[in-house]
């Protein structure tokens, strides 16, 4: 059985359970024995690197965020826009939860939340606050419905990986604008890992999490090879963490959204039997699903400088076999910076047998899709090694940030890359079932 509660867990556990003793009642209420909206003071209550992500599953939303060093946990208030009445944090109908605190790796403190019991279609107003009636900016986020839905996906943005943290940070900006533009009813951001260069750089995680998108989009990160460090634990609160696969950084972690499971994978740790007993395990637990999605950060089948680093053939000897028995359908990747979407593989073979009913649009494929994509910022690009592999249906270097936005519904799984500079195309790819 998986273990989710390493010491972290317990803490997300733990600040759960407390929402629901210290206020009444645990999921977000719009009835009038809610607990009353604290006194506003604006604006007063200072509070940087706000990650926010999807929790266990799509009702469920967590936080974490900065301050100056200080004892007390802060909390998070958080109602429904547009109640009728005129008011952000309306009294009777607003939710205010107390944090967990722990002193971040730079000796600021970093607060965390767990909120659980949102409601589908619905656009919630929240705030941070210091639990003496000082607020931070308010900020506002969406829940989607319940069946089709959609992601936006990011290769590395590496901040600060060109030698300016300032313009890598422009850079992710300029990327996350123009995606947004383009799918603003999106869901929610899977990143591949390497939202830093250095992974105790609190410069460049400022940069990083600068963008409004980031306050008003769920973001799903994973653990790059530069993220490994406790500083990355200290930013983001994951949900079903546990401690297969861990490193400071963390461990593995899955959540469900909708009709899909996402397995997200530390693969810093080299222990891939560990690896393999987390998405077996998780896999069994939600067996219910129709898509299963593994995202992680060194990609096992690129074209770029790592593609025959001894670690990432190692990967793929021990992680391929697992992913077949388990019936993933797509995985999820990044680190070479270039970017590349292989055949339908099985057992490390591309499976040219396909019902394709048109272009690039598979039905009932046999075998696993793996993807791999390149810098969101631009911070960094790698050349080809050389020709292009066995297992390479397409692959695309024109040394331009790019994005990825993945549409999911009960009997299709759209993917579509757009260069950021241009805005053209790079590839798309469709699997029906």
């Amino acid at each position: 059985m998986i273990n989710y509660l390493s010491t972290k867990a317990k803490r997300k556990v733990m600040a759960v359970l407390a929402a629901s003793a210290i206020l009444l009642p645990a999921s977000l209420s719009t009835n009038e024995t809610s607990v009353e909206a604290a006194k506003v003071n604006n604006s007063t209550y200072e509070v940087t690197d706000i990650a926010f992500s999807v929790g266990a599953d799509e009702s469920q939303r967590t936080f974490n965020w900065y301050t100056d060093s200080t004892s007390k946990p802060g909390v998070i208030q958080l109602a429904k826009a547009n109640n009728g009445n005129g008011q952000q944090f309306p009294k009777g109908k607003t939710m205010t939860i107390e944090a967990t605190l722990e002193e971040a790796t730079s000796g600021e403190s970093s607060h965390e939340v767990t909120i659980t019991g949102l409601k589908e279609n619905t656009t919630y107003n929240y705030r941070f606050g210091d639990g003496k009636g000082n607020w931070s900016e308010t900020y506002a986020f969406t829940v989607g419905g319940d069946k089709d839905f959609n992601f936006l996906f990011f290769g590395d943005p590496q901040i600060g990986s060109s030698g300016n943290i300032e313009a890598d940070g422009q850079a992710w900006q300029k990327t996350l604008d123009i995606a947004l533009d383009q799918f603003p009813a999106t869901d929610f951001l899977v990143s591949a890992g390497d939202q830093v260069n250095k992974s105790n750089s609190e410069e460049e995680y400022e940069a990083y999490f600068s963008p409004d998108e980031i306050k008003q989009y769920a973001i799903q990160t994973t653990v790059g090879n530069h993220d490994n460090s406790a500083t990355y634990a200290s930013h983001f609160n994951v949900p079903n963490e546990s401690t297969l696969g861990a490193t400071s950084a963390g461990g593995d972690y899955s959540y469900v959204y909708n009709d899909a499971l996402f397995i997200v994978l530390n693969s810093n740790n080299r222990n891939n039997e560990e690896h393999a007993q987390f998405i077996e395990e998780t896999v069994a637990e939600n067996s219910d699903v129709n898509w299963k999605f593994v995202v992680m950060h060194h990609s096992i089948y690129s074209e770029n400088s790592h593609k025959y680093d001894r670690d990432v053939l190692e990967r793929r000897e021990e992680l391929v076999p697992v992913f077949d028995e388990n019936d993933i359908d797509v995985v999820l990747m990044g680190h070479d910076h270039g970017y590349v979407r292989t055949y339908q593989m099985e057992g490390n073979q591309p499976l040219f047998e396909q019902n394709f009913v048109a272009e690039n649009t598979v039905k009932d494929p046999t075998g696993v899709l793996y993807l791999t994509s390149n810098s969101s910022s631009g911070s960094k690009y790698y050349h080809w090694r050389d020709d292009a592999a066995f297992y390479t249906a397409l692959r695309s270097q024109n040394y331009n940030p790019s994005y990825s936005n993945v549409e999911v519904t009960d009997n299709t799984f759209t993917f579509t890359t757009y260069d950021v500079v241009t805005g053209q195309v790079i590839d798309e790819y469709k699997i029906i079932k």
